[in-house]
């Protein structure tokens, strides 16, 4: 039975690009045999359960099923996978993780009222698969926080002096478009708004909201992220100017006042603030602090790093830690000249 779950496990991890959704694996066994086997491959396509309760067929009635996260029981992109393993007439599902996402309908009790046996094996390999998404669900009520940074070979994002540089090459531009198509909110902070003065937009569809950590409420009134379409966030602290609130105010932001740190604001009351307002999911693309300081605190679910194929031998860093990082690897490969790698926190 462990060996099957095992299996299951195995199929999750290749769903990569499954992100923001969680990676799930799933099979179908009928007499001791694998009769369908699936995986979430990519957000939007169909569910791993889906996937294989269409290749068992037939063979689905009467048979187990092994997944390795709760299957949901609403309507999102794709249909209830309870739904689906009702009308397969699968006899008995393993579940090794629950679903901590209300979202998701409470999958093991709909189909425990239809008679199907459900067991909940609690595989800490499972639960380990899907960090993020147990954090932004689960106990935490922060959003799922992806890392984005663009930097050359030997380490470095800029020159130092102010200069822009730029680092990554045209396709990983539209790597970062579709990342920010992905994610509610797209968050820097306030240096990078006064050295870069970044859009935070996309393209095309409809614009992530924007959000920018400003102590002291800096932000020049003409920054191009306010003359793009949708939300505007700005955090700040009591060591903000009154009149330039108003102003910021003025222009249809909403600035929401959070306690301060040693770097500026506290980010722990910012993720809180942005998973009360409905954001679950959040890109961070940092300068160096604020790069520092999610990593020094371990405070990302995902970690992307996009490295040019070129040095520049001095300049600012991309960030710097007092000791190394623990992660785990989950895809390395090429975008045009460009090296792409995607990580997740390991704690």
């Amino acid at each position: 039975m462990k060996n099957f779950m095992q299996e299951a496990i195995k199929l999750a991890k290749k769903g990569k690009d499954a992100w923001p959704n969680p990676m799930v694996g799933a099979i179908v066994v009928k007499e001791g045999k694998i009769v369908g086997k699936g995986f979430h491959k990519r957000f939007g396509d169909k569910h791993a359960e889906s996937g294989a309760l269409e290749k068992a067929g037939i063979k689905a009635k009467g048979a187990d099923l092994f997944v390795t996260l709760e299957p949901c029981n609403h309507y999102g992109k794709q249909p209830p996978c309870t739904k689906a393993i009702i009308k397969a007439g699968i006899k008995r599902v393993f579940i090794a993780s629950r679903d901590p996402n209300k979202e998701s309908g409470n999958g093991a009790k709909e189909l425990r009222k239809h008679g199907i046996i459900v067991k909940i094996t609690n595989e800490k390999e499972a639960k380990k698969l899907n960090n993020f998404y147990i954090t932004n669900y689960g106990l935490e009520k922060k959003p799922a926080i992806t890392i984005k940074i663009a930097m050359t070979k030997d380490g470095f994002i800029s020159f130092g002096n102010g200069k822009k540089k730029k680092i990554s090459g045209k396709q990983s531009f539209e790597f970062v478009q579709k990342l920010r198509k992905e994610n509610d909110a797209v968050l820097v902070g306030i240096n990078t708004v006064l050295k870069d003065n970044p859009k935070l937009s996309v393209k095309k569809g409809k614009n992530p909201v924007r959000v920018v950590l400003d102590s002291k409420a800096r932000i020049p009134l003409n920054s191009k992220i306010f003359s793009e379409k949708g939300n505007t966030i700005i955090f700040c602290t009591k060591k903000a100017v009154g009149t330039k609130v108003k102003k910021l105010l003025a222009k249809g932001v909403k600035v929401v006042t959070v306690n301060d740190s040693k770097q500026g604001v506290d980010l722990n009351e910012v993720f809180e603030k942005l998973y009360s307002f409905g954001i679950k999911k959040v890109l961070v693309e940092p300068g160096n602090t604020l790069a520092s300081e999610l990593l020094e605190k371990r405070m990302f679910s995902r970690l992307i790093f996009i490295v040019a194929d070129t040095e520049i031998k001095q300049g600012l860093k991309a960030f710097k830690l007092k000791k190394n990082l623990k992660v785990k690897l989950l895809e390395k490969k090429k975008i045009g000249k460009d090296l792409l790698l995607v990580m997740r926190n390991s704690k």
